[in-house]
């Protein structure tokens, strides 16, 4: 959920890995995929970019530029970008590239783990949409539809019919309802 407005903002997933390294996907509300790798001994500048190359089993899926997060921490964005998603959850090695350098990472079991991420996103969607549907109308939009007839009013016009403030009858107490054999035995409550 997002600090700054309170709606779903993604979900998230990671592997950590021998090397020290986890591998970290989400997928934003815009199902902007993000693939990041964070390592408790980097020092990065927050803020700066990163030139980098993907590659899933030896195949160049795409150059991005990630941007540093946290000092320990990258992380690119993909929007629209539905042969990447396919791509690494089909593929058994993704390769990570950038300035001489290269990371690897296995992706064995990604597949179900990806498809459980995409869920997750859709899921919290649908679920923030139905309570915005369910939440009350705000009385003071100006609508023009009248207002609700007052239960209370004393009126036999505009009362409700289960108002008991509306008439002597109303007021006495229903009989209680016969007692009926439960699967042919009377029981006690």
């Amino acid at each position: 959920m997002s600090k700054r407005t309170g709606k779903f903002s993604h979900c998230a997933m990671s592997a950590g890995y021998k090397s020290g390294s986890r591998l970290v996907f989400a997928i934003l509300r815009d199902k902007t995929m993000s693939i990041g790798v964070t390592h408790p001994k980097w020092q990065m500048n927050v803020g700066s970019q990163l030139p980098l190359d993907f590659s899933v089993d030896g195949r160049h899926a795409v150059t991005a530029k990630a941007k540093v997060i946290n000092p320990r921490q990258y992380a690119s964005y993909f929007k629209s970008k539905a042969e990447i998603f396919e791509m690494i959850r089909n593929g058994r090695v993704l390769q990570i590239s950038s300035s001489g350098s290269t990371q690897k990472f296995s992706l064995t079991g990604i597949n179900q783990s990806l498809v459980k991420l995409l869920a997750c996103t859709v899921n919290a969607l649908k679920a923030e949409n139905a309570a915005a549907a369910s939440a009350p109308a705000n009385p003071f939009s100006g609508s023009s539809s009248p207002p609700p007839a007052n239960p209370f009013s004393g009126s036999g016009a505009s009362a409700a019919p289960s108002n008991p403030f509306t008439s002597p009858a109303a007021r006495r107490p229903a009989k209680p309802a016969p007692r009926k054999p439960l699967f042919g035995k009377e029981r006690d409550a």
